[in-house]
């Protein structure tokens, strides 16, 4: 609880973010606390990182109460995403809310990866629009690429649209499910994020994940925990141009059994660990 009297020291930069750790400290662990405040510092000053630690910023009392607010959100639970707003993903910014996923470090490490391995011409499908933040890096990455997504949540695609008219990022998108999906399109690269963390592990999951972003985008059933990849690859099997290639994020616990499912088809597939150390993502090729 923030009572009412409990303000920084003074305005001064480096007392607010001492405030600020005060209270972050005991429901975030320690490197995680330092991250979210960075955020909200940036947010209610309006400065950078690089600003914020040379400069003798302080904050006016209009931002301090508004900073308190912010902080009061997050002891409550709610994510530091949709308390600013945005979510920030391989130097970009995104509109967040409870309708998509927030954006993980794991897909930047994803998306940096299509974008070493695919040619700037591509023709490229994204399954599972969500905040739009993969298609749309794509796009800007790779300007002359023709860049589609797809998602069967219409709140998802709605948040997407207006992120790619922010970011100036023309794509195509597709109100659609995978598992329906009929399309007359060859297209060179498929790249997707698949909803996989089975519902058994709902129960490991904290509360900020579990309350503010969408199940049909988290989990999938138990019995079935690789129901999305089975379906994106006999999507693949017909629409996947020659030599053409699949970038997925997977579940830590299933690479193996990605990796033998694409088998079947792709002639090369490769399983690549994350910064963690993780089974993350999988690169699947015709040759």
């Amino acid at each position: 609880m923030i009572s009412a009297d409990d303000w920084p020291l003074d305005n001064r930069v480096d007392q607010v973010r001492a405030w600020l750790l005060v209270h972050l400290d005991t429901p975030f662990e320690k490197r995680e606390a330092n991250n979210i405040a960075q955020i909200l510092l940036e947010h209610h000053s309006g400065k950078t990182r690089v600003q914020l630690l040379f400069n003798e910023v302080s904050f006016s009392e209009m931002e301090l109460v508004q900073l308190k607010n912010s902080l009061k959100k997050l002891v409550a639970g709610q994510p530091v995403q949709h308390v600013v707003g945005e979510s920030h993903f391989l130097g970009f910014d995104f509109k967040v809310s409870k309708d998509c996923l927030i954006p993980r470090p794991e897909t930047e490490e994803l998306v940096s990866w299509v974008l070493e391995s695919i040619t700037k011409e591509s023709n490229i499908l994204e399954i599972g629009t969500g905040s739009g933040c993969i298609p749309i890096v794509l796009k800007k990455k790779l300007p002359g690429a023709k860049v589609s997504t797809l998602d069967v949540s219409p709140k998802a695609i709605a948040i997407a649209k207006a992120n790619a008219e922010e970011h100036h990022a023309e794509l195509e998108f597709i109100e659609a499910s995978i598992f329906d999906y009929k399309s007359d399109s060859l297209w060179d690269v498929v790249v997707s994020n698949p909803p996989y963390i089975p519902v058994s592990d709902k129960s490991e999951m904290a509360g900020h994940v579990l309350d503010y972003e969408p199940d049909i985008a988290l989990f999938v059933p138990n019995s079935e925990p690789l129901k999305f990849y089975e379906a994106i690859l006999k999507f693949c099997k017909t629409h996947l141009a020659p030599k053409g290639k699949l970038f997925v994020e997977i579940h830590e616990a299933y690479g193996e059994e990605c990796k033998v499912l694409f088998q079947g088809f792709f002639d090369e597939v490769i399983v690549k660990k994350d910064m963690q150390g993780k089974d993350r993502m999988i690169q699947a090729s015709l040759i």
